[in-house]
């Protein structure tokens, strides 16, 4: 293990001088060990993910078409902080049109780029979904631009736009939007969180 991690450390330097090299000059080991040491390191984004840690009880809508009524069903999620403090990962239970439902979902900040991103997948897929994005000015909204395969309209890397809102320390939403960047852009699902007492 610990040659391993000598060899990952290796390559990252590798590609940092190959940048740096790229842009005129070589890195000194301290250059390269401040950059390492400043995109891995927890900032406040992180801690934020923090207030989304707990057991929730989910609402949720679903629209197929906009123009009629949602289908609703009930789930529950428990959601921790992992990698130690720098990824939120949720675990959802529920059912989807009547058959049991369970998916996960990955939520973190990276300070290179400077993006919240996010991943979800589900045990009615075998896709991964994948967004980025940002937080509002308050930090309480985020959101995320990202595509995904769809099977039910045959279509590969599908416009994704998802938003997370922190109501309060009890409360958040989610909303997922589908024919995402066109005229008829509309909500396809909403999840009210509520935190189990």
């Amino acid at each position: 293990m610990k040659k391993f991690n000598l060899l990952v450390l290796a390559g990252v330097m590798c590609c940092f001088a190959v940048g740096f090299a790229a842009e005129g000059g070589a890195p000194s080991m301290e250059e390269i060990m401040k950059a390492c040491t400043e995109a891995a390191k927890v900032g406040p984004e992180h801690m934020a993910l923090a207030k989304y840690v707990g057991a929730w009880d989910c609402a949720v809508k679903m629209w197929m078409d906009p123009t009629q009524p949602p289908m609703e069903s009930k789930g529950s999620e428990v959601c921790e902080m992992a990698m130690g403090g720098r990824m939120l990962v949720g675990n959802f239970t529920g059912d989807m049109m009547g058959q049991p439902f369970h998916g996960q979902s990955q939520m973190g900040y990276s300070n290179f780029p400077k993006k919240y991103w996010a991943t979800w997948m589900d045990d009615g897929s075998t896709g991964l979904m994948y967004c980025e994005g940002t937080a509002s000015a308050d930090g309480k909204t985020i959101t995320m631009m990202g595509t995904y395969d769809d099977p039910m309209s045959n279509t590969q890397d599908k416009p994704w736009k998802q938003v997370i809102t922190l109501v309060d320390d009890d409360h958040h939403m989610f909303a997922a939007y589908d024919k995402v960047g066109t005229p008829a852009e509309y909500k396809s699902m909403e999840i009210t969180y509520t935190r189990k007492k």
